[in-house]
């Protein structure tokens, strides 16, 4: 079982875990299953906690014979040690290794023999058997599902590789825990990239752990060990670059033999001042125990061990096993040192705190833990106390200070009292003066009146009546001016990147981002300079800080350098104390785009700059980025050009009945695709119509009488523009109009009017272009959405040329040609959403086959007669002139 328990002197004020336990032999072995092997918390006020059992065991049956595999679980609950089943986190099974291999691979991994998370990731340890290489595995937590990929890890004897959920470190087969080599670029990461595999030397258990992602990884290895050579447990770093660990680590064996060097890592805080957190190692085998403190570096673990506490140091009496295992991170007393939990085997806790770049031993080890802050003096031998009031600072606000004298263990020895001791590294305000301000008062013993001279002795030596403050001001050495004053000249820069540090486009000033589910990560740059303009600034700012709000839908993820900024809330990031005079610094920040959607229009990042030396024009800066969709769309149409042809009689509107009687057919079909994501109530595709409606005079010209789309759906635009005479439609329409033709000439001919027939003196002219555009015709507007995006849309406009508008004003002419045009446009309220528009014009021809008037013929007899009447006129003519 694992257990929960306040820090107290109680031992019945323990809760347990809220595990329950299903046992099934035939399915799995829980009994003997070391639950609470590991446990870890997230240390926040809404984190959870963490519970592994390494020897859980899942039973396979291969018919009458059971196969066992040790492949170990962990268990994740709230931090009030409660399952919340809506919490994907605690409802995943956490079974990273496949039972259904042998040994030679996860088959026998024991998960969970370390295991941790920080504020987005569950990493694991998996020793496995000794013929297998252990991993570490590491899964990312989002805000969807916990888990989101896979990543390859190599195997150790060239065989094809297998698949690791999640973040996946390669190490060989386990031991102990791992730690962040750097500050701040272990916290509150939310990572969703797959980190590269690392593997280890071919030397028994080690790597029982991982560390943070974006973060250095250390290894320990206990049980390392080379023949031929004194030596037993190493240590190993993998650097990070760029979210992914080198292939070959730095480091290696560090410990004598049989120390267990190694069995226990983690990083204590940046007790170097360097920016990088010092890695504490503990090797409970040698003697009764070591815990070696080695300085970071950015290549890693930095030369030898910086401090070695031993066991037999912690007071009260040697402990063995000392630095089984250890916690590092804390601040116990608020003193701002990094403190150390160190635990042994031997039911012992030592805490280490510390101080002026060491930790400091404790005359007597934590049995039981004592309440933190206490109100005894910090001293190696408890002495006296006196208690006085200091006031540090400009602000005036006074804190109690504890004046200690460390000597005898009596509580009224002489001597004065030493002031507390502070190191000028760990005092944040260098700009102002440290006040010291001392107060005493006097206790006089009564005494009996006494005549004549006596001595002076007994008297006190100050007056009462005098004053009882002392103040005294310590400035600190600063590089301002002769008024010891600081005006610096604090400038940023800001915008937004890509991933090969190339700003963004701008459109009209500013940063414009082409919308994409691809787009996973934004990256802002942030330059950031101290430079004088004027003899009078430029000079250091004290307290340098970046304060970044960022919006809701971008999510802060990792900062270059690593350690520079802290995430919470807002991003804050510390640019020195002080910001030197011509100093420049650059930040390039890294964004989750977790909540960019089609509505997005904009992202705003504000910037603040703030200093303790005096700049007046310091404000708030922002970065804002557009979000910008564009539509790819084309709209194409089938035939552009048709012909068509009017003849017959004029039939007016009230004798018509069907759409047979307007006139001849006209389709016209249009292709419309789109690519992109659906819009829904962000907008809408159309696909509007200029249609030549009717001529001038207001005759009817083309006449709609179906929108079909996708053959099998029809679009009725508003205000009744298709078929408003309500005639009867005949599908289809097209093959409808021949064989109604052909029945019409077999059929007798019924009596009509006779058609109408052109003059024999007329002459035809050529032909007539009716257009909106040129005034020649009347058009109207009407549109059809597009309801499907995703998929290609035909829309088909079926039409009737109205026959009696071109017999009564067109009959003068052998051609008419009517133009309209169709648009493909977007409508919508989202200004960041776009698309192109897409035209066409279609036209139609529609050629007269109206009779014309033939001439009458003469018969032939009279043609003969007329000509014999001619010669005989002629004849008579010629004789009597003749006579």
């Amino acid at each position: 079982a694992v257990y929960a328990c306040p820090l107290s002197a109680s031992t019945s004020d323990c809760q347990r875990l809220d595990i329950e336990l299903k046992s099934e032999p035939d399915k799995a072995i829980i009994d003997d299953m070391w639950l609470g092997v590991t446990v870890a918390s997230q240390r926040q006020p809404a984190g959870r906690v963490l519970a592994c059992a390494h020897r859980y065991t899942k039973v396979l049956w291969s018919g009458s014979e059971d196969q066992r595999r040790m492949v170990g679980k962990c268990y994740v609950r709230g931090n009030d040690l409660r399952l919340n089943i809506s919490d994907e986190w605690q409802t995943y099974h956490n079974e990273m290794c496949n039972s259904n291999t042998d040994t030679d691979e996860t088959g026998m991994c024991q998960m969970g023999t370390s295991a941790g998370f920080t504020a987005n990731i569950i990493y694991f340890g998996a020793p496995g058997a000794y013929n297998w290489q252990g991993p570490c595995a590491g899964e990312g937590q989002g805000r969807a599902a916990p888990f989101p990929g896979d990543v390859w890890c190599p195997d150790p004897r060239g065989a094809s590789p297998r698949a690791c959920t999640g973040v996946c470190v390669c190490l060989r087969l386990g031991a102990h825990a791992c730690a962040c080599a750097r500050p701040s670029a272990c916290l509150s990461t939310r990572v969703r990239s797959r980190a590269a595999g690392v593997r280890g030397e071919r030397v028994p258990r080690w790597g029982r752990g991982a560390a943070l992602p974006l973060a250095d990884l250390v290894v320990g290895a206990p049980y390392y060990f080379q023949r031929k050579q004194e030596g037993g447990g190493g240590v190993y770093v993998y650097m990070n670059e760029v979210g992914g660990f080198r292939t070959h680590p730095r480091g290696g064996g560090g410990g004598p033999s049989y120390s267990a060097f190694g069995f226990a890592v983690a990083s204590i805080g940046g007790g170097g001042g360097d920016g990088f957190q010092d890695i504490a190692v503990g090797g409970g085998g040698e003697g009764p125990g070591k815990v070696y403190i080695y300085h970071s570096s950015a290549e890693g673990r930095g030369g030898g061990a910086r401090q070695v506490i031993s066991g037999s140091e912690g007071g009260g009496g040697s402990m063995q096993t000392f630095g089984y295992s250890l916690s590092g991170g804390l601040d116990a007393e608020g003193g701002g040192g990094p403190d150390l939990l160190v635990g042994s085997l031997a039911e012992r806790v030592v805490l280490l705190r510390g101080g002026g770049g060491q930790l400091w031993v404790p005359p007597t080890p934590l049995s039981s833990p004592p309440p933190l802050g206490g109100g005894g003096c910090l001293c190696q031998h408890p002495g006296a106390a006196r208690r006085a009031r200091s006031r540090v600072g400009g602000g005036g606000s006074w804190h109690q200070a504890r004046l200690c004298r460390c000597g005898g263990e009596g509580g009224g020895g002489g001597g004065a009292p030493s002031l507390p001791r502070a190191r000028p590294d760990n005092i944040r305000d260098k700009l102002h003066p440290i006040v010291l301000s001392l107060n005493y008062s006097l206790v006089e013993k009564p005494r009996t009146f006494q005549l004549g001279p006596h001595s002076l002795d007994a008297f006190p030596v100050l007056n009462q009546d005098q004053s009882h403050e002392n103040e005294t001001k310590v400035e600190f050495q600063k590089e301002c001016g002769s008024d010891n004053k600081c005006y610096s000249n604090l400038q940023l820069q800001s915008s937004f990147v890509t991933d090969q540090n190339q700003p963004l486009p701008r459109l009209n000033g500013t940063q414009v981002l082409q919308y994409s589910r691809d787009v996973r990560k934004l990256y802002l740059s942030i330059n950031i300079t101290n430079v004088p303009t004027t003899p009078f600034n430029g000079e250091d700012a004290h307290e340098a800080l970046l304060n970044l709000t960022v919006p809701a839908s971008l999510l802060p993820s990792s900062v270059r350098p690593s350690g520079a900024c802290t995430f919470g809330e807002t991003v804050l990031c510390e640019l020195g104390n002080p910001f030197k005079r011509n100093q420049r610094a650059e930040l390039i920040i890294t964004f989750e785009a977790i909540g960019i959607m089609l509505d997005t229009r904009e992202l705003l990042v504000w910037l603040d700059l703030s200093t303790q030396s005096t700049q007046e024009d310091l404000q708030p800066t922002l970065a804002k980025l557009l979000v910008d969709y564009s539509i790819q769309s084309s709209l194409a149409i089938t035939s552009s050009h048709t012909q068509s042809y009017f003849s017959g009689t004029v039939v007016g509107e009230s004798a018509m009945r069907g759409e047979q009687d307007v006139g001849s057919p006209l389709a016209f079909d249009f292709q419309v695709t789109t690519k992109g994501e659906s819009l829904g109530n962000l907008g809408t595709i159309l696909l509007g119509f200029e249609w030549p409606y009717e001529i001038p005079n207001g005759k009817w010209l083309l006449y709609p009488t179906e929108i079909l789309v996708n053959s099998n759906s029809t679009c009725h635009p508003p205000g009744g523009v298709i078929n408003p005479l309500n005639l009867t439609v005949s599908h289809p329409l097209l093959g409808d109009e021949a064989p109604s033709r052909q029945r019409r000439e077999l059929d007798p001919p019924e009596p009509a009017e006779p058609p109408v027939t052109l003059p024999t003196a007329k002459k035809h002219k050529s032909q007539v272009v009716l257009s909106c555009s040129k005034g020649t015709a009347r058009c109207i507007w009407f549109e059809c959405p597009l309801l499907d995006t995703q998929h290609p849309t035909t829309f088909s406009i079926r039409a009737r040329v109205w026959n009696s508008t071109f017999i009564e004003e067109y009959h003068d002419f052998d051609r008419v040609k009517v133009d309209g045009t169709a648009t493909l446009f977007l409508r919508t309220h989202v200004p960041t959403i776009n698309m192109r528009n897409h035209t066409v014009r279609f036209s139609v021809d529609v050629d007269s086959e109206l009779t014309e008037e033939q001439p009458a013929e003469i018969a032939l007899w009279l043609v003969l007669v007329a000509v014999a009447a001619g010669l005989l006129l002629l004849g008579l003519i010629i004789l009597l002139l003749w006579k």
